[in-house]
């Protein structure tokens, strides 16, 4: 999909919390080769700290910390890949919201859930290192490649309500022999 405007719009969705790692995004933005811009949503304890290193970094232009939004579907429909930073997490539901709205995802490799969900090039990149240069170079590769998202539609099929709740009442059925 080409850029609607000259820079890259990549969107990190999370709480600002060590555990998810926005320095890192920070960072990446830091090292990249192209324009490109990154929309932080989400509040937490270190926005304060976040918007110091902004302006430390001279990422005023290039970063917006917007704050909670309780809609992300237009932030999504506008972005050109998600990023994700974290340390460690069960499950990011905010890779299944953006894979369902054809967004492709680039992430650390914090998450079994991301292994099952990135499961073709179009979807995006999972990065062993958390080095920032190699996520930045992930960001770029995907920003760059020709979008498909009705495959990236199809990979959230197992997390539809309807799918979800049959599986449940499905194992239900099983556990008292009626299945």
């Amino acid at each position: 999909m080409p850029r609607r405007d000259s820079r890259w719009r990549i969107l990190w969705i999370g709480r600002l919390e060590r555990q998810k790692d926005p320095y890192l995004a920070l960072e990446i933005m830091a090292t990249m080769a192209e324009p490109a811009h990154l929309t932080i949503l989400g509040e937490g304890a270190l926005r304060a700290s976040l918007q110091r290193r902004i302006s430390a970094m001279n990422l005023g232009g290039r970063v917006t910390l917007a704050g909670y939004e309780p809609e992300i579907e237009s932030h999504l429909a506008n972005a050109d890949a998600l990023l994700i930073t974290s340390r460690y997490e069960g499950g990011p539901a905010v890779a299944v919201e953006a894979l369902a709205q054809g967004v492709p995802v680039v992430g650390t490799d914090c998450s079994f859930l991301l292994q099952d969900l990135i499961a073709c090039p179009e979807a995006g990149r999972i990065v062993a290192s958390r080095e920032p240069g190699a996520l930045a170079t992930a960001l770029l590769e995907v920003c760059a490649a020709p979008r498909a998202p009705e495959k990236l539609r199809a990979l959230t099929t197992p997390f539809e309500a309807k799918v979800c709740a049959r599986a449940y009442l499905d194992w239900l059925d099983g556990l008292v022999g009626h299945g």
